[in-house]
């Protein structure tokens, strides 16, 4: 409802993109799916045992994954922590520098040595 606010005929014109979009992905769907066999496809065997026993495998896991997530999450959740410890540490330090910046354009920072600039 935002996008019909700030301007509506942006908003028809992407709503029009995405029902169009979705049109044509049905169609074409429908074509790859359920439309007649080309020649080279009509030769090819089906899944072999092996095939069968990864298909099976990976959609244990993704639904295992999908059903249960907390034992990955668990895995993975030190180093995303570490990582939004970081992200939360930086704008401290970006603040602290404008301070400080702001204190030496002040003449406030007394009896603090400034490294000089290079010529």
């Amino acid at each position: 409802m935002g996008a019909f606010r700030a301007n509506w005929i942006y908003a028809v014109v992407a709503v029009t993109g995405v029902i169009f979009g979705a049109a044509y992905f049905l169609w074409y769907y429908e074509r790859a799916m359920f439309g007649p066999l080309v020649e080279g496809v009509q030769s090819l065997a089906d899944l072999n045992s092996r095939e069968k026993v990864i298909c099976v495998t990976l959609s244990v896991m993704i639904f295992w994954i999908g059903l249960y997530p907390a034992p990955f999450l668990n895995m993975m959740n030190p180093s995303i922590q570490a990582v939004v410890d970081r992200l939360e540490r930086k704008p401290q330090v970006a603040e602290s520098l404008l301070l400080l910046a702001e204190q030496e354009a002040r003449g406030m920072r007394q009896g603090v040595e400034t490294i000089p600039e290079r010529r």
